[in-house]
């Protein structure tokens, strides 16, 4: 069986159902083509049983993510601002230290060293252009070493550069050692900055992030088909043929609304002249491991607690309250990235949740609260994502460009949080990359009725 579509769209998370929205709304017929049993991609939303969700996957939102807040608006999503007040929990001098600080105890020569590497990483974002920031002039020393290696090189304490490699290493969800200061500055950039980062964990959705999946789905209807794996993609007269395990598909245009590794598992017919090189060697894929913490309150409250904690060379890097403004239930999200996300990765469920309960009372004290659940989920063992909660170019990476993540080629386009130029691999990137691929796609159907 053969399905026609004007374009065929591989992916049904946030990018490839923004995408099918756009068009959709611009007249088009698409089929969007899903893999997983669910749609959402990398945002994952669990409801438990007392009514509870959960976000195991992408979850907080903030200021200057304009796509996702109109989305939120358009379909009456509520959010809920994230728990902030009360003292914050810092690891430092190997020990549990209580502050109302957001950064970490420090001497004074270390919280100069910090801020002055903060103003010199300030002003290299506001030099790197987003879309090729190899045209900096120190690109390819930024892109041929390792951050940790630019942290040894431009920070003259211990404490400046813990502080520094914990940020960096947290954003990209990898090891300081496996990318360069320029992969991290372009996506810095593409934020607006350290003062964007600082501020994307504003909010969350009340109803969980997959939320948004679900309106837009809801709205396509029954033109997206899960289950449904791309196996190859061939040039079929004037149309590019999608071959899936449940049929064949045609469309004029095709959409990889996918993470860049996924795309090497796809055959490419030779008759696609000029085809995606992907690397996979070249990628780096996000190791992070999420847990998701419930109590019948947030017991932490009642001790002055934030929730908040920072403990970079602990399994647990950084936990965070998850919880409603009210705190009942009490949610804990607990995050592991890098090597540490590896390591919860090869317990079994048991032990890891042991691991994490016990990592909670070490350091916000023994619960007060009734355990009520507890879920994690390993991202780096997802099949149809392989990392999370976004993949990363390899040091040296952007003096090669990838082919993947730029210029759509003979009826293909690329989108997905990673081709991002806005918010890169935040839920608004996958957004803004939909946008951008509908929008490539419009204008090449418009030139070819013209033509």
């Amino acid at each position: 069986m053969t399905t026609h579509a004007d374009v065929l769209i591989v992916g049904a998370g946030l990018s490839g159902l923004y995408a099918a929205r756009i068009l959709r709304r611009a007249g088009l017929t698409v089929a969007v083509l899903e893999a997983r049993d669910r749609i959402g991609g990398r945002v994952l939303s669990q409801r438990l049983s007392n009514g509870t969700t959960i976000d195991l996957g992408g979850q907080w939102i903030g200021p200057g993510q304009t796509r996702v807040y109109a989305l939120a608006k358009e379909y009456g999503l509520k959010t809920i601002v994230s728990h902030t007040q009360g003292d914050n929990i810092f690891l430092a001098d190997g020990k549990y230290q209580r502050t109302t600080d957001t950064v970490p105890p420090m001497s004074v020569p270390g919280k100069l060293d910090t801020l002055k590497l903060g103003w010199q990483l300030d002003r290299l974002i506001k030099q790197i252009a987003v879309v090729d920031p190899c045209q900096h002039q120190r690109a390819k020393q930024l892109d041929k070493q390792s951050f940790r290696e630019w942290l040894q090189q431009n920070a003259s304490s211990k404490e400046a550069r813990a502080f520094w490699l914990h940020v960096a290493e947290e954003d990209l969800c990898a090891s300081a050692d496996r990318f360069s200061p320029l992969e991290w500055l372009q996506q810095l950039a593409t934020m607006g900055g350290l003062e964007g980062l600082e501020k994307s964990g504003h909010e969350f959705f009340a109803d969980g992030a997959q939320n948004l999946a679900q309106c837009m789905a809801s709205e396509l209807g029954d033109c997206i088909h899960t289950n449904t794996p791309v196996q190859a993609l061939r040039r079929h007269g004037q149309f590019v043929q999608v071959i899936t395990a449940r049929g064949e598909f045609l469309g004029k245009r095709v959409i990889l609304a996918l993470p860049p590794q996924l795309i090497e598992s796809i055959s490419f017919d030779d008759s696609l002249t000029n085809r995606p090189v992907n690397k996979p060697k070249d990628r780096i894929l996000g190791q992070v491991t999420k847990t998701l913490i419930v109590y019948d309150h947030a017991w932490w409250r009642d001790k002055g607690l934030s929730g908040v904690a920072s403990t970079p060379t602990e399994l647990i890097s950084t936990l965070v309250d998850s919880s409603d403004f009210d705190g009942k239930p009490g949610i804990l999200a607990a995050f592991s990235s890098g090597q540490r996300a590896v390591e919860l990765s090869l317990m079994d469920d048991e032990t890891r949740y042991k691991a994490v309960l016990s990592y909670v009372e070490n350091v916000l004290g023994k619960a007060s609260g009734q355990l009520t659940d507890i879920v994690s989920i390993d991202w780096t063992s997802e099949k149809w994502s392989q990392g999370g909660y976004a993949s990363r170019r390899a040091i040296g990476g952007w003096s090669e460009p990838e082919h993947t993540l730029t210029s759509p080629f003979n009826g293909i386009h690329f989108a997905g949080a990673e081709t991002a130029t806005e918010w890169r691999s935040f839920m608004e990137g996958a957004l803004q990359s939909g946008e951008r691929a509908s929008e490539e796609v419009l204008n090449a159907l418009s030139a070819e009725v013209v033509a």
